[in-house]
């Protein structure tokens, strides 16, 4: 056989260089029986070799050819001895340089060897494959005449010439020269001769000489299994498989283990045989394995138990692979298609409960025709399976189903209702799993009533319309009054929920619109609502404003005067959370229409006293308003539940059990029940959703009540305050006296903002801040809500105490002040989608040249006199570029300078200018004496 001649040589490189450089002499020998070779260097031919320090002396001073050489052999775990792979790396090199074996010079050979393969008969007249080398004109070499050398290349040394091998994977080389003969005879299997033949393959032997090594083969026509399950009474389903292979019309059985022949009689005479394609039965073993099967030596067959038996019996499972023909015993049991689940509702209107009847159906196959008839199960056996995580259920009869996943879900949400038989009385508060149930199971109503009740709330998103309240004074928004409908849905259906809107749609307006609605349709009776200290007056004001024709009482202030209020005749009593801990012996025995939870998360630890108080209440109805149902756990909604409807949603220990510590594993099911549970029960519009209906800019005033200490603080220093400024104004004037009223007002404004801007001695206990914790209830709520905010203020040291607010939250805010030096890289910082969603502003310096339009809520944390400049304020988010709704919401202390100073804006446009400067415009009054008295009452 002709070769192409390669144009690449080992023996190729660069000429000697380095005429100044040492040059040596190699002596090359064989190691003996063992591995690798000897070579030691001389400065001459017929000299000693180098010792290995001599050596290590010249090594700097070699010619670079020998340097390469000298590497390799100080590389060497002993000095002189190489392996054959460090050899053949050096076999080009060391014909270069004068190096002798036995006595000869060591040379190139002309031409390359090729790998080759042929059958010869040995002296005992077996045969038996040669390997050896053939060169371009098809000269045959014998490996074992020479020596063959073999690492990154190969070579074959015979009588001092070195010929290079060509090889793919020349490694492969060296075994050729220890067994250059390989017998064949039956100790070649077949996968040793396969492996062998891709070995030679790789190494280069070309396809004519590897016919010698073909045989007759091919892979089984087919795979048989015959599946039996023996009949034993009693005991955990247990199937037999037996495993056939067939070739040629011939079959075999397949054991656990390789067959001792490895071929077969040939279908085209004695004299052919044919190979069983082992690794293709050695697969088929492997699957069985794979789906759980077990050989038994004894029976001779695989066997599988429990669930693996009737996947393995069941027709309808595809459990083997498709190819394989499978043939299963008349013994084995009958299995139906699926399980059916049907549910008959019926509303026991004077028990204010449902009636749910369950009937379960089987779906079997007969032939090409399905049949239901009626399932011999009980609820008990059902939910005991479902339990047990099982695909298979037994029926009473003996027979089988692997129920559906639609079937598990609607009997998962059985069990969620509390059924244990096929009847269960449920409360009308489970609208939602029932809603739930008609895409798992047939839902029927048994009477026109029921079928009226179900319709109403099978879609809570579209309520039957309410007439508004007619004594309501404003107008309700669309989405406000949809609002309206759903509230009073739940009214009707004397069922509860949470009004989750989100922060600024108005949710304390939708709740007062019901309770003016239902002291309208129903006559008067007090309803309770619970809110936090700083957004009790917020009721108080919404409630004057929107209900004037409702009677409020806060039951508020020192425990003296709550206890003497009168609230016989009471429409709505407001508290909050902290005086009804203290008052809840009293306030429990007063039965209300409605008990309301204003910002509920404040009662979300089950375990807090605010969660203990509110569930000891007594009332018709309940209901919760809050714009973070949920900020951290899930067992928040079990809390306000635990509220609304003691028992809903379980005890805590089953709620963590069912629903929240899935969820927590990420677990989908148990987030889509409790989700089904609730969904109806709660109303949550997002801004985005309703923002067709709102103005560009939605401003808000929110008023806190001071602490007693807090109060006490301001009640003292603004009467010494009003004594000061009023001497002042008589002795200079109210002109020459601005800086003294300045001074004062400031003080009265920093009490306001917080007792701890006032220079107190060290060792006085400074009251706490309302206003303080109502911004941090408002940014709470603002954060979870995904709003990005600016807050404004006037002093440098209330900007700090806000900050730590926030950083509380978790937030590190941006912060621009008077003595920002690099504004613009604050800016940049904020309106990066990725910045921080909170920037604290003074007002001053973030009066004018800002644009911060990626906020759409504005906190105005102690308001400014002149309302034009805290407008130019909130034009730094609200201006063009805005896409948003714009809420801005101005903090203010009741009773106190900051809410008169208000009213005063409203009725005098330019308040700000008579107090701050001494010129006003033509048109505007001067501020008076008496305007200013009347700030510091």
């Amino acid at each position: 056989m002709a070769y192409a001649r390669s144009t690449r040589n080992a023996f190729g490189g660069p000429r000697d260089a380095g005429e100044g450089a040492v040059r040596l002499v190699y002596v090359l020998s064989t190691a003996g029986r063992s591995q690798g070779f000897h070579l030691l260097p001389a400065r001459k031919r017929g000299e000693p070799t180098l010792e290995e320090s001599e050596f290590k002396a010249l090594f700097d001073s070699l010619h670079p050819l020998d340097l390469e050489i000298g590497r390799e052999l100080r590389s060497a775990q002993a000095y002189g001895f190489l392996s054959d792979g460090q050899v053949a790396r050096l076999l080009p090199l060391l014909t270069k340089r004068r190096t002798f074996m036995d006595g000869e010079r060591v040379r190139p050979a002309d031409s390359k060897l090729f790998p080759r393969a042929r059958a010869e008969t040995n002296e005992q007249g077996r045969m038996e494959l040669c390997l050896g080398f053939m060169d371009e004109d098809g000269d045959w070499f014998d490996p074992s005449q020479g020596k063959v050398v073999a690492g990154t290349q190969a070579f074959w040394i015979r009588n001092c010439r070195c010929f290079e091998i060509e090889s793919a994977e020349p490694w492969q080389m060296a075994r050729w020269g220890r067994t250059p003969r390989i017998a064949l005879n039956k100790d070649l299997t077949p996968s040793r001769r396969d492996q062998l033949t891709r070995d030679l393959r790789a190494a280069g032997i070309p396809e004519e000489d590897l016919d010698m090594l073909s045989i007759q083969r091919g892979p089984p026509d087919l795979f048989i299994a015959h599946v039996w399950a023996p009949e034993v009474e009693g005991e955990e389903p247990l199937v037999q498989v037996t495993l056939e292979a067939m070739y040629q019309g011939q079959t075999v059985r397949v054991l656990g283990h390789n067959p001792g022949s490895p071929y077969l009689l040939g279908s085209e005479g004695a004299d052919a045989l044919f190979e069983r394609d082992i690794a293709a039965e050695e697969e088929a073993r492997t699957s069985l394995r794979r789906m759980g099967f077990r050989f038994n030596k004894e029976t001779e067959t695989f066997l599988g138990k429990q669930e693996l038996a009737l996947n393995a019996l069941d027709p309808g499972r595809k459990l083997f692979p498709k190819e394989w023909q499978i043939i299963r015993s008349k013994t084995a049991p009958v299995f139906h298609k699926d399980l059916t689940l049907r549910t008959e509702v019926k509303l026991l209107e004077e028990r204010g409960l449902l009636d749910l009847k369950i009937n379960v159906s089987t779906i079997t196959v007969e032939g090409d025709t399905e049949r239901t008839v009626e399932a011999l199960v009980k609820m008990k056996d059902l939910l005991a399976w479902l339990q047990s995580g099982k695909k298979y259920l037994r029926l009473e009869d003996g027979s089988y189903v692997a129920p559906s996943e639609n079937f598990r879900k609607g009997l998962r949400l059985l069990e969620d209702l509390g059924a244990d038989s096929d009847r269960v009385l449920i409360s009308p508060l489970c609208i939602g799993l029932l809603r739930l149930m008609n895409n798992t199971a047939a839902v029927e109503a048994a009477d026109d009533a029921t079928r009226a009740w179900l319709a109403e709330l099978a879609d809570s998103n579209t309520p039957k319309q309410l007439e508004p309240p007619k004594t309501l004074n404003g107008e309700l928004r669309d989405y406000q009054a949809r609002g309206l409908d759903w509230l009073g849905m739940l009214h009707r259906h004397r069922l509860t929920g949470i009004l989750a809107d989100d922060m600024g749609l108005g949710k304390t307006m939708q709740a007062i619109a019901l309770l003016l609605k239902t002291r309208e349709d129903e006559g008067p009776k007090p309803s309770l609502v619970i809110a936090p200290t700083s957004v009790v007056t917020v009721w108080r004001d919404e409630v004057h404003r929107f209900a004037p024709t409702l009677k409020l009482v806060l039951w508020h202030g020192p425990p003296k005067v709550r206890h003497e209020l009168d609230i016989s005749d009471a429409d709505i009593i407001v508290t909050s959370y902290g005086i009804l801990r203290r008052d809840s012996e009293i306030l429990k025995e007063i039965p209300f229409r409605y008990v309301i939870l204003d910002e509920a998360q404040s009662a979300k630890n089950a375990a807090s006293q605010n969660a203990t108080a509110v569930r000891e209440l007594t009332s018709e109805r309940r209901l919760a308003l809050t714009g973070t149902p949920i900020e951290n756990r899930p067992e928040e909604l079990w809390s306000t539940f635990d509220f609304l409807a003691p028992g809903f949603l379980g005890s805590l220990r089953q709620f963590r059990k069912r629903y929240a510590r899935p969820i927590g594993r990420g677990e989908r099911e148990p987030l889509e029940l409790l989700s089904a549970r609730v969904t109806p029960l709660i109303l949550r519009r997002l801004k985005g959703e309703v923002a067709k209906e709102l103005p560009d800019k939605i401003e808000s005033v929110l008023r806190c009540e001071m602490g007693e200490e807090q109060q006490a603080l301001y009640d003292h220093l603004s009467g010494q305050l009003r004594k000061e400024v009023e001497s002042k104004i008589e002795q200079i004037g109210i002109n020459k006296a601005h800086l003294d009223i300045l001074a004062a007002l400031t003080k009265l404004r920093q009490i306001c903002c917080d007792p701890e801007l006032l220079k107190s001695p060290e060792g006085t206990n400074v009251p706490d801040s309302a206003k303080l914790e109502l911004f941090e209830e408002l940014l709470r709520e603002a954060l979870d809500s995904g709003r990005t905010v600016i807050v404004f203020s006037q002093f440098v040291e209330m900007q700090k105490r806000i900050i730590k607010v926030i950083k509380k939250l978790g937030v590190d805010p941006c912060w621009l002040h008077g003595g920002t030096r690099e504004r613009d890289k604050v800016v940049a910082r904020f309106q990066d989608p990725e910045g921080p969603p909170v920037i604290v502003v003074s007002l001053r310096a973030g009066g004018t040249g800002l644009t911060l339009t990626r906020a759409d809520t504005v906190i105005h944390y102690d308001p400014w006199w002149n309302p034009a400049v805290e407008r130019q304020a909130t034009d730094r988010a609200h201006r063009l570029g805005q896409t948003q709704t714009v809420n801005v919401y101005k903090l203010v202390c009741a009773g106190t300078i900051e809410e008169r100073v208000l009213e005063l804006a409203e009725r005098k446009e330019h308040l700000a200018r008579e107090i701050l400067g001494s010129e006003g415009t033509s048109d505007s009054k001067r501020i008076t004496t008496t305007d200013v008295l009347a700030l510091l009452r």
